[in-house]
């Protein structure tokens, strides 16, 4: 059983369960774009739930209609970042391999994965300054700056997609951002079990100035095309404050390499983990730009952020098997440090990006630990490609008539796949007006990882320029 599906770009997980002859049920809002993967016998049922009630609603909603089908459930996972709470209770109810409750509520909350990394002796060394905002009032800001002092990064404590997440370097700076960032969480909603914000989007006539404010939810947030045809902006939206803790912590500032670390965990033991290094991104917000992989790190320094990531994931969390995206930094100071764990395969391009170079699907190994199967996959030892791939932000406002212009991208030599984050029409937000829109994603191999770095960088730019030359 999966736990939400996502928005219609994670069809490929059902498919791929499809394949490997799996009988999936899928627990979803009415009149989603899942009832295609039941049309096209991809699915086998659509257990359908209210996804816009309380947490506890659902569950007993959940419980209920499990129990009255009387089937035969061997695993329960889901690909859903917000959905990961509710997928670890159902699997404890029906005592089924997965995450424990506490551990994906230590994920989950920001705050509390520091108090966890703080307080473990194995991981304290780790640990950064925060400080949990309760009221906003002036002296709440006051003991934060006192406490975690600037530079500083504000973002919420359970989020998605680096929504809400900003820098702030001195104290008007987070008076300003803290009631921006406020106000910007009251308006997220949650779509297709996405967290995204409501855009406006003209349907229809393109040129119409009276749009509607709608949605497109993606990639755990992530701006994406529209399924055609069957969308109503009421038909499985809530406001996000509903389903989500929409408070805001403050954290010190990390300089030097994000990267990313993916892991498969069988037993708390790693059976596949591969270091991607982030590009720099479009400060003071911090969406995904670039990256490639595998990272351009001494071996010593990936051999600590490995290190610090499975301690972390394992001795702080709690954790003992999973697939899990890890967000961290190698400081200037030579540290590596913890931005984030989501317990649950990467979004966007992750997926492909690792079956491409390491022969290693996520998604099958998610399945096997989900029926309680060792996850213990066999990486080639040589010929393995290097990728680059990109989440492109836009440089300023506006909108496009078409995306035609990327067919040109997807042509170029070794491009594995290129595609837009947004519709015909739809308003591009530039960092003018809030976190940039990201415009578009593509994967590319290259035959080392300082080229899949460079090149990255200058596709980036070109897809930027593609999209301001298309301006309307």
């Amino acid at each position: 059983m999966f736990v939400s599906p996502g928005y219609e770009g994670k069809r490929f997980i059902f498919e791929k369960a499809a394949l490997l002859g799996v009988n999936s049920i899928v627990i979803d809002s009415y009149a989603s774009w899942t009832n295609s993967l039941l049309r096209d016998g991809i699915i086998k049922s659509l257990v359908e739930v209210d996804m816009a009630r309380s947490d506890d609603e659902i569950f007993d909603a959940c419980v209920l209609q499990l129990t009255s089908m009387r089937i035969d459930l061997h695993g329960i996972c889901t690909f859903v970042e917000l959905s990961a709470p509710l997928t670890a209770r159902l699997c404890e109810y029906f005592k089924l391999p997965g995450h424990s409750v506490q551990s994906v509520a230590l994920a989950r909350d920001k705050h509390s994965t520091r108090k966890a990394i703080s307080e473990c002796q194995a991981t304290s060394k780790f640990a950064i300054r925060n400080y949990l905002l309760t009221t906003g009032s002036e002296d709440d800001l006051v003991q934060a700056a006192t406490h975690v002092r600037f530079p500083a990064v504000l973002k919420p404590v359970s989020g998605a997609a680096s929504l809400g997440v900003q820098k702030v370097t001195s104290m008007d700076e987070l008076r300003d951002t803290y009631h921006s960032v406020s106000e910007l969480l009251s308006e997220l909603i949650v779509a297709n079990g996405a967290l995204d914000r409501r855009v406006r989007f003209t349907a229809g006539d393109q040129n119409n100035s009276d749009a509607d404010d709608t949605t497109v939810s993606g990639e755990e947030g992530v701006n994406t095309p529209m399924a055609s045809g069957n969308f109503s902006p009421d038909m499985f939206m809530s406001n996000v404050s509903t389903l989500s803790n929409t408070s805001i912590v403050m954290e010190e500032y990390l300089d030097g390499q994000e990267v990313d670390i993916d892991i498969v965990l069988w037993e708390k033991q790693i059976t596949f983990c591969e270091i991607s290094d982030n590009g720099p991104t479009v400060e003071p917000y911090f969406g995904e730009t670039w990256n490639n992989c595998p990272s351009l790190l001494p071996e010593s320094a990936q051999n600590e952020l490995r290190q610090m990531a499975h301690s972390i994931v394992t001795d702080a969390l709690g954790f003992v098997s999973g697939v899990f995206h890890v967000e961290a930094k190698y400081t200037s100071a030579g540290q590596p440090r913890l931005i984030e764990v989501n317990c649950r395969m990467g979004g966007g391009p992750i997926r492909a990006v690792h079956l491409c170079r390491s022969q290693v699907d996520l998604v099958v190994e998610q399945l096997l630990l989900s029926v309680g199967l060792p996850a213990v996959p066999l990486v080639p030892s040589i010929g393995r490609p290097c990728l680059g791939f990109v989440d492109v932000n836009a440089r300023k406002c506006g909108s496009v008539n078409s995306t035609d212009f990327l067919k040109a991208i997807t042509q170029l030599p070794n491009m594995l796949y290129c595609k837009p984050l947004i519709s015909p029409g739809q308003h591009i937000v530039g960092p003018e007006e809030g976190q940039p829109s990201w415009l578009a994603e593509a994967v590319f191999t290259e035959a080392s990882p300082e080229d899949a770095a460079k090149n990255a960088l200058k596709l980036y730019e070109e897809i930027q320029t593609l999209f301001e030359s298309n301006y309307i």
